[in-house]
């Protein structure tokens, strides 16, 4: 969040939403064993959006998580879907693309892919 924004402080047709407030989800729900199980998540996103040049143009969505499983320091999941975005950010800061372009930076990919559904 922080990185987008000050790149986004530094161009009129860069906009940058905290959605960080809690989209919570429980979820109830027999497995394969019939064993019951719940899950909690809450959902974090960092959207940024690049107003294109050419409104008549449709727009694009880029999307990465910035969760990793557990186990894992998360470079490379995903980690570096992450960073790939906020480098494109910093260049079309630089390069104003035709098409509206949206980034959605989230988590909850690697818990029941619960991110990707708020």
């Amino acid at each position: 969040l922080n990185r987008v924004s000050d790149i986004a402080r530094k161009s009129s047709f860069i906009h940058v939403s905290d959605d960080r407030t809690s989209n919570v989800t429980f979820t109830l729900a027999v497995n394969t064993n019939n064993t019951r199980y719940g899950s909690y998540f809450e959902g974090l996103n960092v959207i940024t959006k690049i107003d294109g040049s050419n409104p008549n143009l449709p727009g694009v969505l880029f999307n990465a998580h910035f969760d990793s499983v557990p186990t894992s320091p998360g470079a490379t999941d995903d980690g570096i879907g992450t960073v790939t975005l906020i480098q494109l950010v910093e260049h079309f800061s630089k390069n104003r693309p035709k098409r509206t372009v949206i980034f959605n930076m989230n988590n909850g990919e690697e818990e029941g892919l619960n991110g990707a559904a708020t």
